[in-house]
């Protein structure tokens, strides 16, 4: 397999999801990818970013539009286009690896998606209130870091409470 066409960064990042500010109308995925292209020029690797979250008005296989070529810090190839992250052939590689490179293992990852990266409601999920809440009562899908095929949706949901990692993708 060829590698990607262009060397885009694909990372693993833990974060907490910033709350909507009061008295602005920013969503809360806006404002984390301001805060994940800080994060990514503080470990050396500028560029803008966007988070691979789903809401109720965005779906994540839209967040990485006109963009192509993905690899991880370590440099391993993970995909050339956004259908191969987001139907199958899967991605070449799991995004396990964080901003600096070290690998993260099987840790859980936000997504609200489907592996498709679309918006998944079954079963009562959510977006966690647009990324805002931190209910016990709310829940979202995840996945894992550690494969290619449960990388968005490991077939379950977990309160909105709980600290996953984010996918975080250059554009």
């Amino acid at each position: 397999l060829q590698p990607p066409a262009l060397e885009r960064r694909a990372d693993d990042l833990p974060a907490r999801l910033p709350g909507r500010q009061p008295g602005t109308d920013q969503r809360a995925d806006e404002r984390l990818e301001v805060a994940l292209d800080g994060r990514a020029s503080d470990a050396g690797i500028p560029g803008s970013y966007r988070a691979i979250l789903s809401t109720a008005a965005a779906n994540a296989a839209d967040r990485l539009s006109g963009a192509r070529g993905w690899i991880r810090r370590d440099g391993r190839p993970v995909a050339d286009l956004p259908t191969n992250l987001f139907g199958a052939p899967w991605a070449l590689a799991p995004i396990l690896t964080d901003a600096a490179g070290n690998n993260v293992g099987a840790v859980s990852v936000w997504s609200a998606s489907g592996n498709t990266g679309i918006y998944n409601t079954g079963a009562g999920g959510s977006d966690c209130g647009g990324w805002t809440s931190a209910s016990t009562v709310s829940s979202a899908w995840y996945g894992f870091a550690n494969t290619t095929s449960e990388w968005l949706d490991r077939g379950t949901l977990a309160p909105c409470n709980q600290l996953f990692h984010i996918y975080c993708f250059q554009v």
